[in-house]
């Protein structure tokens, strides 16, 4: 099943962050990410809300790319551990490409489409990086 709302832990944190600063020049980085960054992906930085819609499209390409991919129980671990306790994994090996990168490419590039893009470079926040060539392509399309 697709989930309906991406979490945002920073309405449970125990204090807000402090706002992004550039590390060479002590400064707010909101401008440098108001260029690199969609406008939705900023708002949902800052946003209030616990939880964030995530649109239909976004889901549906989920759904069309083996988003979720599927729990796995840990028999032998839980063997071997012998306290009873039940021990599921996400086994992200059914998806070629990985989870990560699929979870935050699709939101990058779909909100990057509406804001005008015609071409997108994603990240994953882990250093892997991935390029999204979206001249010409429809928001639903995709």
């Amino acid at each position: 099943m697709i989930p309906h709302y991406w979490y945002n832990i920073n309405v449970d944190l125990p204090k807000p962050l402090p706002p992004p600063i550039d590390p060479y020049e002590a400064d707010s980085r909101i401008a440098l990410l108001m260029r690199i960054l969609p406008s939705e992906l900023i708002d949902q930085e800052f946003t209030p809300l616990r939880y964030v819609p995530i649109p239909d499209e976004v889901r549906e390409l989920y759904e069309r790319m083996g988003r979720p991919t599927p729990f796995r129980r840990a028999y032998g671990l839980e063997r071997a551990l012998g306290n009873g306790v039940r021990i599921y994994y996400k086994f992200e090996g059914a998806l070629p490409t990985g989870s990560h990168k699929l979870n935050t490419a699709i939101p990058q590039v779909y909100y990057a489409l509406k804001d005008g893009a015609k071409e997108v470079v994603t990240e994953t926040g882990a250093g892997q990086w991935g390029l999204g060539g979206v001249v010409g392509c429809g928001v639903a399309g995709c």
